[in-house]
């Protein structure tokens, strides 16, 4: 990319405009990406609420905000995907994002969103959950 505004004439300003573009670039928000039926996704993780598996076939459903959409992959492959993320397997059939939980009731194993609530939180993650929550919110009480 260097070696092509390097030829030109207006050094300085291609140079600019280059830097510019690739600062956009890498500083967009980050995405989970997706095609279905040849249609291209890229839905930013804030809009994004849960991942839940379709029980009609091998394939998940992400929840989001404004409306929902079918991923051809297993909750076990979104998983893997969005590792390092604060994206959570709460049951083996749901990965919620951590940052748009507002309340959780561990005894009842409810989880609540905004306008969504789900009761998919396995006993075996609750304790993790929780730590993982007190993690995100600073807290240790």
């Amino acid at each position: 990319m260097l070696d092509f505004i390097s030829k030109n004439k207006e050094l300085s300003n291609n140079l600019f405009s280059a830097l510019l573009v690739s600062l956009e670039i890498t500083s967009s928000k980050p995405s989970y990406n997706f095609s279905y039926k040849g249609d291209y996704f890229s839905l930013p993780y804030d809009d994004i609420i849960y991942f839940e598996k379709s029980f009609k076939d091998n394939s998940s459903i992400v929840v989001c905000e404004n409306d929902d959409y079918v991923v051809r992959k297993t909750i076990s492959e979104i998983e893997e995907e969005l590792k390092d993320t604060n994206f959570f397997k709460t049951h083996r059939s749901c990965i919620v994002n951590l940052n748009k939980i507002k309340r959780i009731n561990y005894d009842d194993g409810i989880i609540y969103f905004n306008n969504e609530e789900i009761d998919l939180l396995s006993r075996n993650n609750k304790k993790v959950l929780k730590e993982k929550m007190e993690e995100l919110n600073g807290s240790t009480s």
